[in-house]
């Protein structure tokens, strides 16, 4: 009724932050009139789709849509004249897609080529035509199937150097080779001076590097803005009140890469999307760094937050502030925060019911939440983090050789994905539970392998979990990683997925020779701690001391304080019933490769029972633990000093296999006594022998010895003979004299 709609005349609006869609049910032959309003000055694209019919796809130009669940939504390429890659991205939910040169509604039971093989040597969501498989003069055609409710972009790219649009705010997964001249282009637009564009590389595996240019194709050696930095994962271009023009970013393998590089990118002017499950970059401000994320109003958020700057380097604690009206959520102004966030904590949003949120599609139970992360100190404003936002059932894309810390909160699983290249020679994935007991599963076909639907599993009580692939032929395929919470209600875990080069070999370092952890009593409660650094071959950096008392670490179900993600340099305790606190120390090396550090007076209190442990921290960004011992301090009675090689140590130190150091030294001692007064006995025996009188026909003959000294040496073979076999000795005691003696 209204030729020219506004903001007081409308029959449908939607107003949500990045795009907006318009769900119009049951449609009658009329005119439909569309007005789009702007806040500021904006280049957009408007679709208009009819039920059923193909939405055109042009080359290197994402297409959003959505599509319900047990519903289809159908796409055309026109003509193409080269191989074309489809890619298909679902931002939250679950989706497949299916083409075909043959049919113009593509389904699971009529397709040339789908998703739904995922890690069958496809990565999950990409679909490869090759020229060959394109008659001339035909289209293809792409259905997206829902498997429920999803939103989702698809993108057509073709070969050449065609550039692909990026839409503000959203990230576009692309890839490199390794060979020479491989390059990827993207183009965005500023219609206006004075606009602040961030652009960023999130790496999921390899390395490389971003240039950007102006109206201009940029290369290695011209450009208008270049990354700052040098790190592999991390590739961000600030461009601080930018000209109006086409801005072309080039996306290169870094030299010296092996293999395939992986990895997201987007340019924004205002809050980045998140996709579920999927790692993003950014760098932490005073002001905040602002995203948005489509979230299911069926399921809980979890947002998880982590420093880019080195896995034990700083323990950054973040602010995370979210609203689900508000695109610049903050401090006073949210509906969910966490003030201190740390690495390996999770935020966790539950459901939201859709009429309390801003939802993305009509008549769908979808919902968009804006998030700002924050630095809780303005001292790391300019730090790099890791942002990942997913529900608990998401796969989630590991970054390659990044440790990344996880955690538990009332699930039993937990599900990860990490391509692997064709010119890759191993995989390595690597688990270690720092609270709980864990188990690792890994598969090529099951997207969320188990026990039973798993061709690789490792199940290690209270130790590393490793699986090494070395079949080349699983390769050029995604490898889906299953976490198991085998035993307890929650855990804390590390995880690390590493793709393995023949020119990059991955540093797996062999146990320590000893693993044992001596503690040796102090006197006024303190203690030195020695431990063996052979085996570790001279590549430990620095070595984490962990303590905690056991009475506590059971009250708490979990202890506290572990070796996962301590601070170099520091060792961490608490006292039964209180928080804890942390403590600088610092450890000397023996020149038989043995480390001891010094715990100051007050550390152990009398007769409380502690774990203790130590973790070395190696040049490759892995660590080697050590076995857990326990230790009571005796009190004021302990000695001090000592070498501090020593392995014996006092107290009552105890591994957790049930071996007690004491008593294997008292074994030990008694040994060495008894051999000592064996040798003597016998050295006696051997002295004497001739002054043993000698039994001559049921006589004794003392010739030619005197009387006197006959019964002199015959009193020193009694107390002689007193000290051998009970048997012999019952012998002498009933003759009372030598007659049934045994012969010497």
């Amino acid at each position: 009724p209204w030729p020219h709609p506004d903001r007081s005349h409308f029959q449908y609006k939607k107003t949500t932050q990045g795009r907006d869609t318009i769900t119009v049910s049951n449609v009658t032959g009329r005119y439909y009139y569309i007005s789009v309003y702007g806040f500021k000055s904006v280049t957009f694209r408007l679709t208009v789709t009819l039920s059923g019919k193909p939405t055109t796809l042009l080359d290197g130009v994402t297409q959003n849509g959505f599509v319900k669940s047990g519903g289809y939504q159908y796409y055309r390429l026109y003509q193409p004249q080269s191989s074309v890659t489809l890619m298909l991205h679902t931002f939250s939910g679950e989706a497949v897609m299916y083409a075909s040169t043959r049919t113009t509604h593509p389904s699971s039971t009529d397709n040339q080529l789908s998703t739904a093989v995922a890690g069958q040597g496809k990565r999950r969501g990409e679909i490869q035509f090759q020229r060959n498989m394109i008659c001339a003069g035909c289209d293809i055609y792409v259905s997206v199937f829902g498997s429920t409710d999803s939103p989702f972009s698809v993108l057509a790219s073709s070969g050449g150097e065609q550039a692909t649009l990026l839409l503000y705010s959203q990230p576009t997964n692309g890839q490199v080779g390794r060979q020479q001249g491989s390059v990827k282009y993207y183009e965005f637009l500023l219609d206006s001076n004075d606009t602040d564009v961030s652009v960023v590389v999130t790496t999921i595996s390899g390395a490389v590097d971003l240039y950007v240019g102006l109206n201009a194709y940029p290369t290695r050696d011209s450009y208008k803005y270049v990354a700052a930095g040098d790190s592999g994962t991390y590739q961000a271009v600030d461009i601080d009140n930018g000209e109006a023009g086409t801005y072309y970013a080039a996306v290169l393998p870094r030299p010296g890469n092996l293999g395939t590089s992986i990895f997201f990118i987007s340019a924004s002017a205002d809050n980045t999307m998140l996709q579920s499950g999927t790692p993003q970059d950014g760098r932490l401000s005073r002001d905040g760094s602002f995203f948005f994320v489509h979230s299911s109003t069926n399921q809980d958020l979890e947002i998880s937050v982590q420093p880019k700057d080195g896995f034990f380097s700083k323990d950054l604690v973040f602010s995370v502030f979210v609203s689900t009206t508000r695109n610049k959520p903050s401090a006073s102004d949210n509906d969910f925060s966490a003030t201190a966030l740390k690495q390996g904590d999770v935020l966790r949003i539950p459901t939201v019911e859709s009429r309390s949120c801003s939802q993305v599609y009509a008549q769908a139970e979808t919902c968009v939440l804006y998030i700002n992360v924050m630095p809780a100190s303005a001292a790391d404003s300019g730090k790099a983090f890791t942002i990942v936002a997913s529900s608990p059932e998401t796969i989630k894309r590991l970054q390659n050789r990044v440790m990344s810390k996880e955690a538990f909160n009332g699930s039993k699983w937990a599900y990860y994905e990490s391509y692997v290249s064709k010119a890759a020679t191993s995989y390595v994935i690597e688990l270690e539970p720092c609270i709980g007991e864990t188990d690792l599963y890994v598969d090529y076909k099951a997207k969320k392998p188990t026990e039973s639907s798993s061709t690789w599993r490792s199940k290690r009580d209270d130790a590393l979990d490793v699986v090494e692939i070395n079949e080349n032929r699983f390769f050029d395929s995604s490898m889906y990683i299953g976490v198991n919470l085998a035993a307890g209600s929650h855990a804390l875990y590390k995880l690390r997925g590493s793709i393995v080069y023949p020119d990059s070999p991955l540093n797996k370092t062999a146990a320590p020779a000893e693993t044992l952890v001596q503690v040796v009593p102090q006197s006024g409660g303190a203690a030195k701690v020695v431990w063996n650094t052979k085996g570790l071959g001279g590549k430990d950096k620095y070595h984490t001391l962990y303590w905690v008392p056991r009475d506590f670490a059971r009250r708490m179900e979990t202890i506290t304080y572990s070796a996962c993600g301590l601070r170099e340099g520091y060792a961490r305790y608490g006292g039964v019933g209180s928080s804890g606190f942390s403590q600088a120390f610092e450890s000397e090396r023996t020149a038989d490769g043995f480390r001891h550090a010094t715990l100051p007076k007050g550390s152990f209190p009398e007769g409380v029972l502690y774990d203790v442990n130590i973790v070395a921290h190696m040049e490759d960004g892995t660590e080697v633990a050590y076995k857990v011992s326990q230790f009571t301090h005796p009190g004021a009675s302990a000695g001090g000093g000592g070498d501090s090689s020593n392995k014996g140590g006092g107290g009552t130190l105890q591994v957790v296999l049930g071996i007690s150091i004491p008593l294997f030294l008292i074994c030990m001692a008694a040994i060495v006594y008894l051999l000592v007064k064996n040798r003597k006995l016998t050295r006696e025996l051997e002295v004497e022998m001739h002054d043993v009188p000698i039994r001559l026909g049921g006589e004794i003959s003392t010739t030619p010895i005197t009387s006197h000294v006959a019964r002199d040496k015959t009193q020193k073979y009694s107390r002689l003979l007193s000290e051998m076999d009970d048997e012999d000795d019952e012998k002498f005691d009933e003759a009372n004299d030598f007659a049934s003696l045994p012969e010497v």
